[in-house]
């Protein structure tokens, strides 16, 4: 049996192994541990550094570090608890500390154990080794034996991980600890010796500008932030590849604090970006959105007429609209303007101001002077703001102000709902009008034949009167605020002037309407009930207003009376009067309109026989020479009722077609950017790609794609059809063919302009100047008989912005043959409505058909109901056109007299998928109206031959079935109208439409 001795100083030997053993594993794995802990945190310093660290980053250090603790952990306790040295490995151990023991205490050990194998062995001897094995190692303190050196090893090491720590912690505190804490997933931010905040307080941009970033940069010790110090930005948009910009100094804040900016190019896509500067940057990526600012595409004016023109039926008074929403009224009049949005707007205002006209110190004749001139903005000095009531949709706004003097100008801005506004405010112009007196006009003379309607063509100047008979005086007048009174003022031989107050006479049943053009009711001439009746003399009336609530009564007017001279003058007086006519104004100082002055003379009946003859005999040779002029006229314009005889003298040859050489019709699309000029340089998609009508493309304002413009003048005024005065770059395009092949291109700009024809370069003139025509003058080439492609480029730098642009014939005259169109060769651009139901002709004596409104008018339409025409009674009939031109010739329909004057009706119906905007597109010979659902939308009076697009006109159709009833009179000659329905952005034929000429069912 081992004695006790030995074990109790083995165990002793073996604690103190343990603990020597733990103390130098953990001494190590704590130097591991702290070390992988600061390799850890110098790769987050130094990844961040560029960008953020990734968290998934971070995470997977972390749970890498826990992972090597644990493992750690494990191991050390393993080897140092559970694997622990035998007694033998001591005993030999302490054999080899103790040499004088021999192998004494190992052999004790050994042969002392019951399982030892001692045969042959003398138990006398083992217990004597025994003895003096106690005996000498009863003095030993094994545990002193252990190798202590680990302890110090174990001390020395610590101390090394200790003083890099606390080194590290002592030169960088705040960012050791934030950067421990970091790698505990704390969200704490790197110091650097820079840091960058953004001072943008807005996530949201204008599209197509520029976006102006600004920083804030605070430095650090040792940092020094200047001119020239730049940094980075770092931009990445939407579906595009990344883009970098620099970060510049801008100036200083605080002498630790300076601000620092970033140019980002004008752009429509939104973007993120992050900034950076020497080791800071910026937490996270920031993002800027663009957005387009809002726009006024619509704006609308009325002025207030005064209360004593008249209220409307709910009490309020009369407005007068006001073309392209310019102001002109009376002093202290109410305007009211209504402005309509591309897109909602929470602020309107109308801004009120006083522009004075730049001050020129150039002479005249200065041609440089007077372009600057030009080119300098008008002082503008705001004098009151309006706040206009907004829509509940945001898409529209009203507003009202009183007209004052000192305001010749006001302008509509808008703010959308992130504080964009438009940069071009819409300006339009303020006048204060002195009130004019009314217009007052004596109509023309006529000379009565006996058993013959009058008409104009018996207008004459000069009729005497005849001895004590009396003479008839017509007038009209006119006042946009109302007629008040009228007076007729005469003298006799040189005399004084005398006043007839006129006596107002009221329209009734039994009278009609008043008829301005006889200054009498309808029914006067034509009633023999009325004839040489009170119903003749009209001294003065004031006609009811033809649409009550939009204008007021009485505006118009007039009258007709019969001057009796008998005991008033006698053979061989003199008379001289004209007519005054008052305004409703009840100032008392006010001046009267005034006719021109007629004076008459009194003469026999052989002296007005003898007159009367001698005019005749001038009328009848004058309506001879009319008769063979329309004749010829009739022969030229009809080969196939009246064939040429080149054999008869008074055959003339038909005059070449006017053509007029300025081009008004265009497809125009802009603006486009014109930084600093350069604009003109630059070439945009219109010039670098197959022109596309339904394509856009980014503009100034965000989308812009191409429109159809008609100018009603030579000037294609890009200011006002754009909208836009500031520097911009706009393109027009149009298809022409003619019959020549060479010619000359007349062009004018302002400013500069570039004209390509089939994507050739004619001419490219760079200028600052204003638009006259004719400027430039290019020889040019094109396809002879076939369409040819005109693209123009015209560039402004501020302000007026406009061209003009004329083909001739290289010795200056019209091209024969020359067509115009808006879309390109081989799309329709028309579409004729060719079926109609007809009836007529009605009578138009005296063009008095015209604005006569026949029972045909009233009714509604019935095919089947019949009406008194001329003639006997007529009907609705059909014609189904199969005129390629789309004509519909009413004269061949009809079969009337050439001279002979006449009007007709035709009605069809046309039915729309969905409510819809439409442009009614009509030329007639003469006059025509058209009704949309009854609803008068063209009215023009005119005397012309028929083309097509005469007349242009949008109107609304309703959604189902709408109806279209067209009026044309005709004075003599040819008889047609064409009619068409276009799209208002396009002018292509109308979709989603179907025709039909019978009535659709209820």
């Amino acid at each position: 049996m081992v004695p006790p001795i030995i074990h109790q100083k083995l165990s002793g030997l073996r604690s103190r192994e343990r603990w020597l053993r733990f103390a130098w594993g953990l001494s190590r794995r704590l130097a591991i541990v702290v070390g992988v802990l600061i390799a850890c945190c110098l790769a987050d310093w130094i990844i961040d550094r560029y960008q953020d660290t990734p968290f998934q980053l971070r995470q997977m250090m972390l749970y890498g570090q826990v992972f090597l603790w644990a493992v750690l952990a494990v191991y050390l306790v393993a080897v140092t608890f559970i694997r622990s040295k035998r007694d033998d490995e001591l005993a030999l151990y302490v054999e080899e500390q103790v040499p004088s023991l021999g192998h004494r205490l190992i052999s004790t050990l050994q042969l002392n154990r019951p399982d030892a194998k001692t045969q042959g062995m003398s138990p006398v001897l083992i217990g004597q080794l025994t003895k003096e094995t106690e005996g000498q190692i009863a003095g030993l303190n094994f545990a002193s034996l252990a190798d202590h050196r680990r302890l110090n090893w174990a001390l020395q090491l610590g101390l090394v991980v200790v003083l890099l720590a606390g080194g590290i912690f002592l030169f960088a505190r705040e960012t050791a600890a934030i950067l421990l804490a970091r790698q505990f997933l704390a969200d704490r931010e790197i110091p650097r010796s820079v840091e960058l905040k953004s001072d943008n307080a807005t996530a949201y941009y204008p599209s197509g500008e520029e976006v102006v970033l600004n920083f804030r940069v605070k430095k650090r010790s040792g940092v020094d932030l200047k001119r020239g110090v730049d940094g980075w930005l770092s931009v990445y948009p939407d579906d595009a590849p990344r883009e970098s910009y620099p970060l510049v100094y801008i100036e200083p804040l605080s002498t630790t604090e300076a601000r620092y900016q970033a140019k980002v190019k004008a752009t429509t896509v939104s973007f993120n970006y992050r900034a950076g500067l020497r080791d800071g940057r910026t937490r996270q990526l920031a993002r800027a959105n663009m957005e387009p600012r809002p726009s006024v595409i619509r704006q609308d004016a009325w002025v207030q007429l005064p209360r004593y023109s008249g209220l409307r039926p709910d009490g309020q008074p009369y407005e007068l609209g006001m073309p392209r929403g310019d102001v002109v009224g009376l002093e202290k009049s109410l305007a009211r303007v209504v402005i309509g949005t591309q897109k909602p707007v929470v602020k309107a205002t109308l801004e009120l101001l006083h522009v004075a006209a730049p001050a020129g110190d150039a002479g005249e004749g200065d041609a440089d002077a007077d372009k600057a001139k030009l080119a300098k903005p008008a002082e503008e000095k705001l004098l009151r703001p309006i706040d206009m009531k907004l829509a509940a949709d945001g898409l529209s706004a009203e507003g009202y102000f009183d007209l004052r003097p000192d305001e010749n100008l006001y302008r509509s801005v808008v703010h959308d709902q992130h504080g964009f506004l438009n940069l071009d405010p819409p300006r339009r112009t303020i006048r204060i009008a002195p009130q004019e007196p009314p217009l007052v006009a004596l109509l023309p003379e006529r000379l009565p034949v006996a058993g013959k309607d009058v008409t104009e063509d018996d207008e004459i100047e000069g009729v005497p009167i005849l001895e004590d008979q009396p003479f008839r005086v017509a007038y009209v007048a006119s006042s946009p605020y109302g007629l008040g009174r009228a007076v007729l003022r005469y003298r006799i031989n040189d005399g004084d002037w005398f006043p007839l107050p006129l006596r107002e006479a009221k329209s009734t049943e039994a009278t009609g309407p008043f008829n301005p053009k006889s200054g009498a009711f309808v029914n006067s001439d034509v009633d023999p009930q009325l004839r040489g009746s009170i119903g003749q003399q009209v001294e003065f009336h004031r006609m009811p207003s033809p649409d009550v609530l939009r204008m007021p009564p009485g505006t118009d007017g007039g009258g007709r009376l019969d001057f009796k001279t008998a005991g008033l003058m006698k053979l061989g007086d003199k008379i001289e009067f004209y007519i005054e006519v008052y305004d409703r104004n009840p100032d008392d100082v006010r001046e009267p309109g005034r006719s021109e002055t007629r004076q008459k003379t009194v003469v026999n009946k052989e002296q007005y026989f003898a007159w009367q003859n001698q005019v005749i005999q001038q009328e009848s040779r004058i309506r001879q020479l009319e008769a063979r002029q329309r004749t010829v006229f009739a022969s030229a314009t009809n080969p196939e009722e009246n064939p040429k005889n080149p054999n008869d003298p008074t055959t003339k040859p038909e005059p070449p077609p006017v053509v007029h050489s300025f081009l008004r019709s265009w497809q125009i699309i802009g603006p486009f950017p014109n930084p600093a000029g350069k604009g003109f340089t630059t070439p945009y998609p219109p010039e670098d790609e197959l022109i596309d009508l339904r394509k856009d493309y980014d503009g100034v304002k965000g989308k812009v794609r191409w429109k159809v413009q008609r100018s009603p003048t030579d000037k294609i005024d890009l200011e006002k059809i754009l909208s836009h005065s500031k520097a911009g770059v706009a393109y027009a395009v149009c298809w022409f063919r003619c019959d020549d092949a060479r010619g000359t291109l007349l062009t004018g700009s302002d400013d500069g302009i570039k004209v390509w024809i089939n994507r050739k370069e004619v001419l490219a003139r760079k200028a600052l100047r204003e638009a006259v025509p004719g400027e430039d003058k290019t020889p040019v080439e094109f396809k002879a008989d076939e369409w040819n492609e005109l693209l123009v480029k015209v560039d402004n730098r501020t302000s007026t912005w406009a061209f003009f642009l004329e083909l001739q014939t290289t010795d200056g005259k019209a091209l024969e043959g020359l067509k115009v169109r808006t879309l390109p060769p081989g799309e329709e651009d028309t579409q004729f409505v060719r079926n109609w139901q007809l009836i007529g002709p009605f009578a138009n004596n005296g063009e008095a058909g015209r604005d006569h409104a026949f029972a045909v008018e009233k009714d509604k339409v019935d095919l089947d109901k019949e009406y008194d025409g001329i003639g006997g009674k007529v009907r609705w009939k059909l014609l189904e056109s199969e005129s390629e031109t789309g004509r519909i010739g009413l004269d061949r329909f009809f079969e009337r007299p050439f001279n002979e004057a006449n009007l007709a009706y035709a009605v069809c119906w046309v039915k729309c998928d969905k409510e819809r905007e439409a442009v009614l597109a009509t030329g007639s010979d003469d006059g025509i109206k058209v009704w949309i659902n009854r609803k008068l939308k063209i009215d023009a009076n005119v005397s012309r031959d028929a083309e097509p697009g005469k007349d242009i006109q949008k109107a609304t159709l309703n959604a189902g079935w709408n109806e279209i009833l067209v009026k044309v009179d005709n004075r003599f000659g040819r008889w047609a109208f064409f009619f068409e329905l276009r799209d208002p952005e396009t002018e292509r034929p109308l979709e989603g439409v179907e025709f039909s000429t019978k009535p659709p069912k209820d």
